[in-house]
C-alpha cells in the first residue's frame, strides 16, 4: 500500500525526535489539554518516537497562520536546531495552509495528531482489508493537502487500489490537477472494495439467525484483546500499545445456554479520532452496530476513565451503536492500589470489575454475559405429555430452572429471552 505524502516515521529505522504543542484556549479546561497531550506522547511513543518535550500555549485565539504565533514558532525552531529534533507534533488537526506554511516559512517537519494516528494504523494493519482502510482514510486526509510544488505523491500513480498512471494524463492538466484525480479514482475504486466486503459481512450475518453477536468495544489499551482471549482461549495479538488491535476477530463464547455466542474484538476507540478513520472503518465498526450485547472495557486502574467511558460514548453515537444494551466491564483491577469498590456504587446497574490477567470474576463476568443475553424474565410452564416432543426444542434456548412430573405432564421454571416466548406461550402458567 503506498503511504502518499504522508511522513512515514519509521522509513529509514533510525528513531526521530520530536517536541509536541498543545494549546490552551480560554475555554478550554487546562487538565484536560494536558491529558490529551499525555497521550499524544503514548501515540508518539508507539509510532516510534523519541518525545523530548512538550510545550503548552495559551491564547485567546488559534493564530490562522501558524496555528501557535511566529514568536512561539522561531523559540520552537532554536531549541529543535540546538538539540538536533526532527520533528513538530501538534496535539490537534492543523489546515493544509498551515502545515505548509509552517514547513516552508520556518523549515519545521510538522505533524499533526490525524497524521500520527494514520502512522500507527498504517503500521498495525495486518489484513488487506486494514490496509484498504487506513489508505483511504489517508486520501481523505491528504486530499485537501495537495499542492502544486508537491512531490510526496508521485506514487499514486502505481497505486494497487486501481489508480491510473500518468500516461493517462490530459493535454494541458496541471500536476495538482492530475493527483487530485487520481485521489478520486483510488478512493472511488476502495469505497467499491471496502462496499463489498462490507455486503459479504451482512450475508453471513443473516445466516446466522440464530447465533447471538457480543462485541467487545472499549478506549485504546483497555485490555480488550487481553479478555477476549480469556473468556474464549484464544491468542489474539496482545501487545501494550494503542492500536495493537486494528482487524475485527471473532471466536465462539462458550456458555451454557445450549446457541451459538460469538464474541468479537475491535478496534479500539481515543479521543479525537480522525473522521477519516470513523469513515474509512465503517465495515469493521458494523460489529459493534449489528451486535446483541456490547461490552465496554475500561481500564479501572486509569484514573482518567470517567473522560475515556465518555469519548467511547460519543463514538457509538457517531456510528449509530449507543442503543445496544451494554455491559460496562471494569478491566485492570490487578493494577488497582486503592478501594475499586467505589466504581461499583457510581455504576450499580449493569457493570463489573474484572482482571483480564488473573482472571479474577471472569466466571461473573460470563455469567452476567449468559443473564443478559438470554435470562431477561423468567416464567412458569405446564407442558402436557402429549407435547412433549416440544420440550426438546426449549433446551436450545432457554435454561430450565426446575422440572417437576405429574400425572397429567411437567411443570417447568425456566428464564429465557423475550424474543424465544413465542415458542412457549401457549404454556405459560401464572407465577
Amino acid at each position: 500500500m503506498s503511504k502518499g505524502q504522508l511522513i512515514e516515521i519509521d522509513d529509514d529505522k533510525v528513531t526521530k525526535k520530536a517536541i509536541l504543542v498543545g494549546v490552551i484556549l480560554q475555554k478550554d479546561s487546562e487538565n484536560e489539554v494536558i491529558r490529551s497531550l499525555n497521550e499524544l506522547e503514548r501515540l508518539s511513543e508507539t509510532a516510534g518516537v523519541n518525545v523530548i518535550d512538550k510545550k503548552l500555549q495559551k491564547r485567546t485565539k488559534l493564530d490562522s497562520g501558524t496555528y501557535v504565533g511566529s514568536g512561539f514558532l522561531k523559540e520552537l525552531k532554536t531549541t529543535m536546531l540546538e538539540n538536533e529534533i526532527d520533528l513538530l507534533i501538534f496535539d490537534d488537526e492543523l489546515s493544509p495552509a498551515q502545515v505548509a506554511h509552517i514547513e516552508k516559512q520556518y523549515e519545521i517537519q510538522t505533524m499533526d495528531r490525524t497524521e500520527l494516528i494514520l502512522n500507527i494504523f498504517y503500521m498495525h494493519a495486518k489484513t488487506n482489508e486494514a490496509r484498504m482502510q487506513i489508505r483511504l482514510a489517508e486520501l481523505y486526509y491528504e486530499k485537501p493537502r495537495l499542492r502544486n510544488n508537491q512531490s510526496g505523491l508521485d506514487r499514486l500513480g502505481g497505486s494497487s487500489n486501481g489508480a491510473v498512471g500518468f500516461a493517462s494524463r490530459g493535454s494541458g492538466e496541471t500536476k495538482l490537477e492530475m493527483d487530485r484525480r487520481n485521489i478520486d479514482i483510488e478512493i472511488s475504486n476502495l469505497k467499491q472494495a471496502l462496499k463489498k466486503i462490507e455486503k459479504q459481512k451482512d450475508t453471513q450475518s443473516k445466516q446466522r439467525v440464530n447465533q447471538k453477536n457480543v462485541c467487545l468495544i472499549g478506549y485504546t489499551n483497555a485490555g480488550k484483546s487481553t479478555l477476549f482471549n480469556k473468556l474464549t482461549g484464544s491468542d489474539a495479538y496482545v501487545m501494550d500499545q494503542l492500536f495493537a488491535t486494528l482487524t475485527s476477530t471473532s471466536r465462539q463464547l462458550t456458555l451454557d445456554v445450549g446457541c451459538d455466542v460469538v464474541i468479537s474484538d475491535t478496534v479500539g476507540f481515543i479521543a479525537k479520532l480522525p473522521h477519516q478513520l470513523v469513515a474509512s472503518f465503517n465495515a469493521t465498526l458494523r460489529e459493534a452496530r449489528d451486535a446483541d450485547l456490547l461490552l465496554h472495557i475500561i481500564d479501572i486502574s486509569d484514573k482518567d476513565f470517567n473522560v475515556y467511558i465518555k469519548e467511547v460514548n460519543n463514538v457509538l453515537n457517531d456510528i449509530d451503536a449507543s442503543d445496544i444494551p451494554s455491559l460496562l466491564v471494569f478491566n485492570k483491577s490487578d493494577n488497582c492500589d486503592f478501594d475499586f469498590n467505589f466504581v461499583m456504587n457510581q455504576f450499580p446497574k449493569n457493570s463489573i470489575v474484572v482482571s483480564a490477567l488473573t482472571g479474577f470474576n471472569i466466571d461473573q463476568l460470563k455469567e452476567k454475559i449468559k443473564n443478559l443475553l438470554f435470562l431477561s424474565n423468567e416464567y412458569k410452564l405446564f407442558i402436557p405429555y402429549n407435547e412433549q416432543k416440544n420440550i426438546a426444542n426449549l433446551h436450545d434456548k432457554v435454561i430450565i430452572i426446575s422440572k417437576e412430573y405429574n400425572e397429567k405432564g411437567v411443570n417447568m421454571l425456566i428464564k429465557a429471552n423475550v424474543e424465544y416466548k413465542p415458542l412457549f406461550s401457549n404454556w405459560i402458567m401464572p407465577v
